[in-house]
């Protein structure tokens, strides 16, 4: 075990924790400008996780410069369904306005499934 890495106590899965993403990307860093705006982006990929897998548990934290955090995402998986994940991530009055669709098709193969709302 080099570097300092060692064996600590955790909760079963998977933790991803990302630092300094683009600290020798000069010109990455100058076209998003602040910290929120990069953070924004990993969270809206994280919420698109979260719908299309809802039955794992997501979490997406923004440590600052204290050691607290603030959660912005977290979902519990196991039976939760598409329409739960929407509701915890944009309020249950948009998912209760959603109705699903699914489209298919043999030739060209394709399908679709998916929540629409009224326009």
């Amino acid at each position: 075990q080099g570097d300092g890495v060692r064996p600590c106590a955790g909760t079963r899965g998977t933790t991803l924790m990302v630092e300094n993403m683009f600290y020798n990307n000069p010109t990455r860093r100058q076209a998003l400008g602040k910290e929120s705006i990069e953070h924004s982006k990993v969270l809206e990929v994280v919420q698109r996780y979260a719908i299309h897998y809802p039955h794992v548990a997501f979490a997406c934290r923004k440590f600052s410069g204290s050691n607290s955090s603030a959660f912005e995402l977290s979902t519990t998986g196991g039976q939760q369904n598409s329409r739960d994940v929407i509701g915890t991530i944009w309020g249950q009055n948009l998912a209760n306005e959603l109705f699903p669709f699914e489209v298919k098709s043999e030739e060209p193969p394709f399908s679709c499934r998916g929540f629409a709302s009224n326009p």
